[in-house]
């Protein structure tokens, strides 16, 4: 009877977690941690296209192709993968590309999704000053690399990396570049120290070397 199935639902048994909707979102939302979580189901009630809570990262930083509403389990379906960088920028960020060099001793290491800080060292005729520019900045692309789960051995050269940054640490990290060398430093992922550029622009003004901005 229909009873005796709504007795059999409340039952739990093992659980499995999906990733789901914290909020609501529109088409073109970017899945992250702050619109994105955990919800548990009985495994009998598996969704067979639903994404499993460990695998997050294989959709982290995708956009959305659905509306959804709060507790809305996440279909693989549901996430546009087209490797399109633009669809990757949330409103109000920008996709700023910086050079990289082997001299940097990491740079065939970095990946898309990883968190890294940026140094710049200034160099004039009497000393030469190594500064923190910013802290926690997300790569976007190495090269022309999107999808991280698609890197080999044979697509590590790159000279460029592209991040994800506000409109003001785009402005201030290229000026930066315009007075130094500015150097990637990677971070551990659990890691969230986050920081802009502002204190760097506030060391410069200190030292007189830029006018007021």
């Amino acid at each position: 009877a229909f009873d005796s199935k709504v007795e059999s639902m409340d039952k739990k048994g093992p659980e499995v977690s999906y990733v789901v909707a914290s909020k609501d979102l529109s088409a073109g939302s970017i899945i992250s941690a702050e619109t994105v979580s955990q919800r548990k189901l009985p495994s009998e009630y598996e969704q067979s296209n639903g994404v499993l809570a460990d695998n997050f990262g294989a959709i982290d930083g995708m956009p959305l192709k659905v509306d959804l509403k709060p507790g809305d389990i996440i279909m693989m379906s549901m996430v546009d993968t087209k490797k399109d960088i633009s669809k990757l920028i949330s409103p109000g960020r920008r996709a700023l590309t910086i050079p990289v060099d082997d001299e940097s001793s990491i740079s065939t290491m970095l990946k898309p999704g990883d968190l890294i800080d940026l140094i710049v060292t200034l160099q004039s005729a009497e000393k030469t000053a190594t500064l923190p520019l910013m802290q926690g900045v997300k790569i976007l692309a190495t090269g022309n690399q999107l999808d991280s789960s698609s890197i080999n051995s044979e697509s590590t050269g790159y000279t460029n990396i592209t991040l994800d940054v506000s409109a003001d640490d785009a402005k201030n990290i290229t000026l930066a570049a315009s007075l130094g060398k500015i150097s990637a430093i990677l971070r551990n992922p659990n890691d969230q120290v986050v920081s802009d550029t502002s204190t760097f622009i506030q060391q410069m003004n200190a030292q007189k070397k830029l006018p007021l901005i």
